[in-house]
């Protein structure tokens, strides 16, 4: 009963939210408690197995029982991108594609993520516009 009123009220947050033009909210419910983080606050999402590790740009992390389908389905397209099966990440964090010797996400951080194969030329053509590439 208390997941199903925890359930509604999220439901009713997340409309009202909208309402107002603030649905840049990305919800976490843990141990009966329910945080809200802004979406440009997180850097990336990576998946392990049917968690999620969100990884946010203050270099914290929090983990998540949602895979990371689920999770994309919670965030801003715009503003997120999915450049391999295991990563997600905030399009403000990336610095450049780097695609030598080994296709990479740079981030402003100087961590790098990997590029699928499959999705190199989608990631590319998405940032292309705004963000430097060296190929």
């Amino acid at each position: 009963m208390q997941s199903l009123l925890s359930r509604r009220f999220e439901d009713k947050l997340k409309c009202s939210s909208d309402e107002i033009g603030s649905h840049h909210k990305f919800i976490v419910r843990e141990k009966g408690k329910i945080y809200f983080y802004q979406q440009s606050e997180i850097e990336r999402c990576e998946a392990h197995s049917n968690y999620t590790k969100i990884v946010f740009k203050s270099g914290k992390s929090k983990w998540v029982s949602k895979c990371l389908k689920a999770v994309a389905s919670e965030l801003s397209l715009v503003l997120f991108i999915r450049i391999h099966a295991k990563h997600l990440v905030n399009r403000e964090a990336i610095s450049h594609i780097a695609c030598s010797p080994s296709k990479l996400v740079h981030l402003v951080n100087g961590n790098t993520i990997p590029i699928a194969r499959s999705k190199y030329q989608y990631v590319k053509d998405q940032i292309q516009k705004s963000i430097l590439t060296e190929c």
